[in-house]
């Protein structure tokens, strides 16, 4: 059952590669820990077209000025969408005196009062496009009927 003060904390790594996962966000997204901790990325919960299109815009956001704070669609393990505030910050670890960043933290917080419909990022026609030619393998597809 979540709460309505749920609010989920994980952490990545540069390449998305989820380092930690509170309980919260075994409530929030159905997995349990065991199941995404080093075996998973955090692109797992947010739609398709939503990374393809805004997660690299939010980490630059994040990286630039200390954070994002949005509102987007998330995915629970059951493909059920929900609506939901994120803040991304960036994660830092001095390396030999240098501090280096070293992947990424966010916190989510579920809105039951907000549609996901009203929340869904714009997805661009350029990414849908994009997104189909990568679905399809259209440029190999239209290769072996049109040979160069």
């Amino acid at each position: 059952m979540v709460t309505d003060t749920a609010k989920s904390v994980i952490t990545c790594d540069l390449e998305g590669r989820i380092e930690t996962y509170n309980k919260a966000a075994e409530q929030i997204f159905g997995y349990e820990a065991e199941e995404v901790i080093g075996k998973k990325r955090v692109s797992l919960f947010s739609p398709g077209l939503v990374v393809l299109a805004h997660v690299n815009d939010w980490l630059k956001e994040a990286r630039e000025k200390g954070e994002y704070k949005g509102e987007t669609v998330f995915v629970r393990k059951d493909g059920r969408l929900f609506t939901a505030d994120v803040r991304i910050t960036p994660t830092f670890r001095k390396v030999n005196g240098v501090k280096q960043q070293i992947g990424y933290c966010g916190v989510t917080i579920p809105r039951y009062d907000v549609p996901v419909q009203a929340a869904m990022p714009k997805i661009g026609l350029s990414t849908r496009i994009f997104s189909w030619l990568v679905i399809t393998r259209s440029p190999f597809l239209t290769a072996t009927i049109i040979p160069i």
